[in-house]
C-alpha cells in the first residue's frame, strides 16, 4: 500500500469519527445482527411488537397520529442483554430518546404537532423484544358528586 492511500483511508476514517461525534450517524451500527428477528407493525392502528434473539443495528417505522390530540405512547420493553434504544423526534421536537438496559413498562403524554411520525429503535447487541403502542389519551370522566 503506498502513502497516497493510507493518507485516504486516515482520511475517510477521520469524516466518519467526527460525524459519529457529532451524532449525524448515531444510529449506525456494526456489524448489523437480526437473529430470530420478528416484527408485526401497523402504522394506522399505532402498534408495534418487536422480539429478538440478538439484535444490534436501527429500524425506523413510521406512525400516522392525529395532529393537537393528546396521545399517549405505551411502551413495555424487554431486556435480557445489551440495550435497546427508542427514539421519536420531530424537527426540535423530542417525545422520547432513552436508552433501557433493563426491562421496563411506562408511558409518555404529548400532543402530536404533525401526522406523521417515526419511532427509530437501535439494537446494542441486546436481547429481548418490545411493544409500542400509541394510543388518544383517555378523557378522565368527572365523578358524580353524592347530594
Amino acid at each position: 500500500m503506498d502513502f497516497t492511500n493510507l493518507i485516504g483511508i486516515i482520511i475517510v476514517l477521520g469524516i466518519v469519527y467526527i460525524l459519529y461525534e457529532k451524532g449525524y450517524i448515531r444510529n449506525v451500527r456494526f456489524p448489523v445482527i437480526r437473529h430470530k428477528f420478528v416484527f408485526d407493525h401497523s402504522s394506522t392502528k399505532g402498534t408495534l411488537r418487536l422480539s429478538y434473539g440478538k439484535y444490534n443495528g436501527g429500524n425506523n417505522y413510521l406512525f400516522s397520529l392525529k395532529p393537537g390530540q393528546q396521545t399517549e405512547l405505551h411502551y413495555d420493553v424487554e431486556v435480557e442483554e445489551g440495550s435497546v434504544v427508542l427514539s421519536i423526534k420531530m424537527g426540535k421536537e423530542i417525545i422520547i430518546d432513552k436508552e433501557f438496559k433493563e426491562s421496563e413498562k411506562g408511558k409518555v403524554s404529548f400532543v402530536p404537532q404533525k401526522s406523521k411520525y417515526i419511532l427509530a429503535v437501535m439494537g446494542k447487541n441486546t436481547k429481548g423484544g418490545c411493544r409500542i403502542q400509541f394510543q388518544p389519551a383517555a378523557e378522565t370522566a368527572e365523578e358524580p358528586v353524592n347530594s
